[in-house]
């Protein structure tokens, strides 16, 4: 018979057994399920600028690997070598101003970088083929995964299509794929406790999907 019982967090969970025909009586393991949460809230561009930079820094991080290090670094002498040994054939100077402006561009390129992808994305969002994503939206979470209804329609991502749940200062991100996912803002929650019990609701929701699917598989 299901019980109600009360974790140390306050929350309300149903427990009921789980009937697996294979299982001999008495060794039914006892599942947990929670009662399914919704926000509803509307895009900003930071939200979705946000996503692109975090995306970006990630990969640059995962790019700052030893091997492509040293990769990066011989192409670069190697370009360095094959420059000056054609301005010592053309008898051009070595070293000249136009060295210095390019170096210049350079650095300015490298400030620029990080930048760039959060001035691209905010360009993006403004544009005619994201104005679905700027519509009211609403997303649901519960052990069926995750319900959306936005601007482009009503959809559900089941928790096995979900490979990463990242939380960061501005945003829960739910990735469908290495650049893609569910975005769920601070902002749509009215407190600080809000948002953390959400985000501790969709980590529950997927955790017992992954699980449910190791022990039926």
């Amino acid at each position: 018979m299901p019980q109600l019982v009360r974790p140390g967090d306050g929350t309300t969970l149903l427990a009921q057994f789980s009937v697996d025909p294979a299982r001999p009586l008495g060794q039914h393991r006892p599942v947990t399920t929670r009662a399914p949460r919704a926000v509803e809230f509307s895009l900003t561009e930071d939200d979705f600028a946000d996503l692109s930079v975090f995306v970006f820094m990630r990969q640059m991080m995962r790019w700052r690997a030893p091997v492509l290090r040293r990769i990066a670094l011989v192409i670069f002498l190697l370009l360095a070598v094959f420059e000056v040994f054609v301005r010592w054939q053309m008898g051009r100077p070595l070293v000249s101003f136009d060295d210095d402006l390019f170096v210049v561009a350079g650095v300015a390129f490298l400030v620029a970088l990080p930048h760039l992808p959060r001035w691209f994305a905010r360009w993006q969002f403004r544009g005619k083929g994201l104005a679905p994503l700027r519509a009211p939206r609403r997303l649901e979470i519960s052990a069926a995964g995750i319900a959306t209804q936005d601007g482009i329609g009503q959809g559900l991502t089941p928790w096995r299509s979900i490979r990463e749940l990242v939380r960061t200062e501005t945003a829960l991100y739910l990735f469908v794929l290495k650049a893609q996912a569910h975005i769920v803002p601070r902002h749509a929650f009215a407190s600080a406790a809000e948002f953390e019990a959400f985000v501790t609701d969709a980590t529950f929701f997927r955790e017992t999907a992954g699980a449910a699917a190791g022990i039926s598989g």
